[in-house]
């Protein structure tokens, strides 16, 4: 119960200080990978790619989106006051300006009626005429020849640079309008992108929340399998293997670090996917890395296969192995070299031989001790072609069972060695001898099944009793002698 809560809190932890950086890279608006890209007046930009687009960025979005959609409505309402006033401006100058012209026509009609030159008449200007006049020459900006139109020679004068600046500031006011209107249509029209975007972007931010929580419950899945994995490994190791204390640690250690090693894997890569990038690079260096150490992770791995009571060897095992002439007693086992004692005829020699554990996949390695220490032996005798091969046989056959009679020599009978385990009968313990004719002479080969510490013993003793016994005869000449 503790190892989970254990693991929980470490999650925990571990998600917040993953989840912290990557929020805080969300909210810098200047390194968002889907940034909201927006001309001056329209024309909103968002990037298509919004796989990429995380849920912090979404968000951040969402508001950038939801502030210009403000900054427009406000934008349409300025330029709309504008434009009213502009309206405004254009009606009451062209109502200025009409009611100055009816004044002036009106002028005109009454002077021709009375028969005065309304040219060369010089008199005071009607009040309507004269206000109106001064009136639009405020809303045209004009400047007067006099600082005060009393007469009707300062309305004449002025006549037709008022017509001129009326038609200027009329076309004037006219193209402000119709570029209000202008930027009042391009403003709803990107008004009408933002609130569709808005919308877009809104159902893609419930729809990455919904896979946020399918994603995190995947991890929660995945890291609930690791741990199980983890555990139920332990679970094996300690209470089903036969390993030794001390592999067991090492294996437990091993499968510590393993899970460690996914459930840390697993987060960084449901936080960061651009992890995922950098993967091909890790499996090469890992490969690089193995091959590197390739034959210190070979003996590594043979560790686990040796030192147990089923394995090729253990500990106090006389062993031989094809490599350099090793031949000894295991004295100890490493996870990487096994150091033996080496054993000469006559015992130790006092000097100590390492090799690697991979040479259990790579070489033969003869256990001496596997059946509690019973062998056969062999001795090649080469006889002249001249030999009597009876009376030879009958000789060598008497000597091996009257030394293996001895009682300083071991029984099979009397061990409790598993020979049925390993298919060796009681048939298979008597002394055997076998024929064979070369061009060397008369081979006879004998295997005697002997315990191991006594073969130098009961080799000797066989081979110097059938010596002294064939000098005797006559009829068995030994010309040679090989030991297997």
């Amino acid at each position: 119960m503790n190892t989970i809560v254990k693991y929980i809190i470490g999650s925990i932890l571990f998600s917040f200080f993953l989840v912290l950086p990557w929020t805080i890279y969300a909210q810098d608006g200047e390194n968002l990978s889907g940034a909201l890209v927006i001309p001056s007046e329209s024309n909103l930009v968002i990037s298509q790619d919004w796989k990429k687009l995380g849920l912090f960025s979404t968000m951040d979005l969402i508001d950038s989106i939801e502030i210009k959609i403000t900054e427009t409505q406000g934008s349409i309402q300025l330029i709309e006051d504008a434009l009213n006033q502009t309206t405004v401006k254009i009606e009451q100058l062209e109502e200025s300006y009409s009611n100055w012209e009816s004044s002036l026509k009106l002028l005109q009609n009454t002077q021709t009626q009375t028969g005065a030159n309304f040219i060369n008449q010089v008199g005071t200007i009607p009040e309507s005429l004269k206000l109106r006049t001064q009136e639009l020459i405020s809303q045209l900006d004009i400047q007067p020849p006099v600082n005060e139109i009393t007469r009707i020679e300062d309305v004449l004068f002025i006549e037709w640079e008022i017509r001129d600046a009326f038609t200027e500031k009329s076309t004037e006011l006219n193209l402000l309008k119709e570029t209000q209107e202008q930027k009042i249509k391009s403003l709803l029209q990107s008004l009408d992108t933002f609130q569709t975007e808005l919308v877009l972007q809104q159902k893609l931010l419930r729809e990455l929340y919904k896979n946020q929580w399918n994603s995190l419950a995947q991890l929660f899945f995945i890291l609930a399998l690791i741990f199980i994995f983890s555990h139920s490994m332990r679970w094996v190791i300690y209470s089903r293997s036969k390993l030794s204390e001390d592999k067991k640690n090492v294996l437990v250690w091993a499968v510590r670090w393993i899970t460690n090693f996914w459930f840390i894997t697993v987060i960084a890569v449901f936080f960061f996917s651009e992890l995922l990038n950098f993967l091909p690079f890790v499996a090469i260096l890992g490969t690089a890395i193995g091959f590197a150490l390739r034959d210190i992770i070979s003996s590594f791995i043979a560790w686990f296969l040796i030192g147990h009571k089923d394995s090729v060897y253990k500990l106090w095992d006389v062993i031989e192995v094809e490599w350099d002439n090793v031949f000894g007693r295991v004295f100890k086992i490493s996870p990487v070299v096994t150091t033996i004692q080496e054993l000469w005829l006559s015992g130790p020699s006092g000097m100590y031989k390492t090799f690697p554990n991979k040479a259990v996949f790579e070489k033969s390695i003869k256990n001496i001790s596997k059946i509690n220490g019973w062998i056969y032996i062999t001795i090649d005798i080469i006889l002249d072609k001249t030999s009597s091969i009876s009376l030879s046989k009958k000789i060598l056959l008497e000597s091996m069972r009257e030394v293996l009679k001895n009682d300083k020599y071991s029984l099979p009978s009397e061990s409790r060695a598993p020979f049925k385990r390993y298919g060796i009968t009681e048939d298979h313990m008597h002394p055997e001898i076998f024929l064979d004719i070369k061009p060397q002479g008369i081979f006879l080969r004998w295997k005697v099944f002997v315990y191991w510490p006594e073969r130098h013993g009961i080799r000797s003793d066989i081979v110097e009793l059938f010596f002294e016994r064939s000098q005797k005869e006559k009829t068995v000449v030994i010309k040679q002698l090989e030991i297997g």
